[in-house]
């Protein structure tokens, strides 16, 4: 896969992620608005940086993100949307995903009883 077709890959995911976050607002569902918010953020972080390189295995694009800055691997114009999006990325990153999961398995072993 190129890095286009990655970050349109990613895009798409994000995109998915965050319609049915705002259903789940809409319909006063706030865990699984939260449950859909966290991936939709980490997909959209995913897809900025398939724009500038491979994309690793990490469920805390934000360090990256800050790091390709550094490196001055975004055009100028896309800087203060980058920097917005790492802001995010460090908001829901990768403590929200653990506890989202750990929170998803004791609900699986909860509903098996």
């Amino acid at each position: 896969m190129t890095g286009g077709q990655d970050a349109a890959y990613r895009l798409r995911m994000a995109e998915g992620f965050l319609e049915e976050a705002r259903q789940d607002v809409e319909l006063g569902r706030w865990r699984s608005a939260g449950d859909n918010g966290q991936p939709a953020v980490e997909n959209a972080a995913k897809a900025a940086l398939a724009l500038v390189g491979p994309v690793g295995r990490t469920h805390n694009p934000a360090v990256l993100l800050r790091q390709a800055l550094v490196e001055g691997r975004f055009a100028p114009r896309y800087i203060d949307l980058v920097r917005r999006l790492a802001e995010k990325a460090e908001l829901l990153g990768v403590d929200v995903h653990d506890r989202l999961r750990r929170r998803g398995r004791r609900a699986d072993a909860v509903g098996t009883l």
